[in-house]
């Protein structure tokens, strides 16, 4: 996969370098983007984000890099996250988490999900999950971890239909304006393979 960057959008570019980072650093989820997605999505993000700009540098007028000092400690919200992971976990145990499972945290910030679980559950019941938020500025935080990350709104995914094993929308809900919560569900839906292939 090239890194498509003539004659395309500055978000269109940057959605085509996260692509390349992501298939660097995981494969299998990379290959879960729709490329036919990214020329829309690239358009359409700015609609999503214009009045929320919570996430963002306090630069940019945000309360991003609070919300990142906050989370510093992932492990403070330990039990709804092994609660979270138990939903997506066959029969609900953490035990039957496998690495090739991959999970979609729609709404991850810096990836505080992930970066817990590293220290909750042993390597081999870590999922493949994949971070994404409507804030770069919260991708820039993930990216810096090391975390698998994409910048997609989570009213319009980049992801290909029945992709993900599982698909969480935890911390964050509440930003989602009221109008779009429906959108947000039905889109977790299409891409979760399990509720659409049952």
């Amino acid at each position: 996969m090239d890194v498509k960057v003539l004659n395309t959008s500055a978000n269109e570019q940057k959605l085509w370098k996260q692509l390349a980072r992501l298939k660097e650093i995981s494969p299998s989820l990379a290959n879960c983007v729709d490329l036919e997605r990214i020329k829309r999505v690239a358009t359409d993000i700015h609609f999503y984000a214009e009045n929320n700009s919570d996430f963002e540098s306090q630069k940019e007028g945000g309360r991003g890099d609070v919300y990142r000092l906050a989370q510093r400690i992932p492990v403070v919200r330990a039990i709804g996250i092994l609660n979270l992971f138990r939903l997506v976990a066959s029969e609900e145990n953490l035990e039957n988490l496998l690495p090739n499972d991959l999970i979609l945290d729609a709404l991850g910030g810096d990836g505080v999900l992930v970066r817990a679980l590293k220290q909750l559950l042993p390597e081999s019941s870590i999922p493949n999950i994949l971070t994404s938020d409507l804030s770069e500025e919260m991708i820039r935080g993930a990216v810096e971890y090391g975390i698998p990350a994409l910048w997609q709104p989570a009213q319009q995914l980049l992801l290909k239909d029945r992709s993900m094993d599982g698909v969480i929308l935890a911390y964050g809900t509440h930003h989602i304006p009221r109008a779009q919560r429906l959108i947000v569900c039905k889109e977790g839906f299409k891409v979760w393979w399990t509720f659409c292939s049952s």
